[in-house]
């Protein structure tokens, strides 16, 4: 039978964390959910710039020329975008 001593001895816990980029699409009604996780809040703040980049796009092809038919229409009002720290469990 093999002995468990000759495998290496783990390290300390070393707390590790990722960051999450979050998105509610109806701050009235839905819940945040998770779009993507990344090893640096940078790469988080960036998905999230280009996420919004693209519901910007999608909104204005929606509502654009539309101000009359939906006044007081902005967008972002009624959803949030939000980069939040977690930690990884060993």
């Amino acid at each position: 039978m093999g002995s468990c001593n000759r495998l290496a001895p783990l390290k300390e816990k070393q707390e590790m964390k990722a960051y999450q980029f979050l998105y509610c699409p109806c701050i009235h009604e839905s819940a945040w959910g998770t779009v993507s996780l990344h090893k640096t809040k940078k790469g988080a703040q960036k998905a999230m710039r280009a996420h919004k980049a693209k519901e910007k796009q999608d909104f204005d092809k929606m509502f654009k020329g539309k101000e009359d038919e939906f006044p007081g229409m902005v967008f972002g009002m009624h959803e949030n975008w939000c980069v939040g720290e977690i930690q990884i469990l060993p």
